[in-house]
């Protein structure tokens, strides 16, 4: 599975943390997480929702 498809399917599980053990693959998740966001408000409040946690 290719980084940016992993990495959207982290917030839809409910997960706030992913490891990332090679670094290389990072601006890829992050782009990936973030055009998601951006498209789908639905998302966007999955991925919005832990920072307005106590």
């Amino acid at each position: 599975m290719p980084p940016g498809e992993r990495a959207t399917q982290f917030p839809e599980a409910g997960d706030t943390l992913a490891l990332i053990v090679d670094a290389s693959v990072y601006p890829e998740m992050l782009d990936a997480v973030l055009t998601r966001a951006e498209s789908d408000s639905a998302s966007s409040a999955t991925v919005d929702a832990p920072s307005a946690r106590p």
